[in-house]
């Protein structure tokens, strides 16, 4: 997923849910974090603009439920966004990196945001 706060494109919150060797931009600020029944480790550029929550342990989540709000409240929680901060847009999508030489397909199926 990728939230797009305060505009776009302004700061950008990633939600990695399949990870296959990739590290994102930034360090890691936060390991283990338990949010939405699965645990993430967190990672952020200086000034916070790109942050983006893995995994940990090289956990992949193919199906199933996340909690999108409990990302930006533990980051407002952590001082790393404002609590006056805007979410503008919800994307969610594959950012093929290497598929190994190999053709691939991705295919998504009953993808749903609910307000709650």
């Amino acid at each position: 997923y990728d939230l797009w706060l305060n505009g776009v494109p302004n700061d950008e919150v990633m939600i990695w849910t399949d990870n296959r060797k990739q590290v994102p931009a930034g360090s890691r600020f936060a390991s283990g974090v338990s949010l939405s029944g699965y645990r993430w480790d967190v990672y952020a550029t200086g000034g916070n603009g790109y942050i983006a929550f893995v995994p940990a342990n090289g956990a992949r989540i193919t199906s199933g439920t996340l909690d999108l709000k409990a990302m930006p409240n533990y980051l407002v929680s952590k001082g790393r966004v404002s609590s006056s901060a805007t979410v503008d847009q919800i994307c969610y999508g594959v950012e093929i990196v290497d598929t190994g030489g190999k053709p691939a397909t991705w295919k998504f199926t009953d993808f749903s945001i609910t307000d709650r």
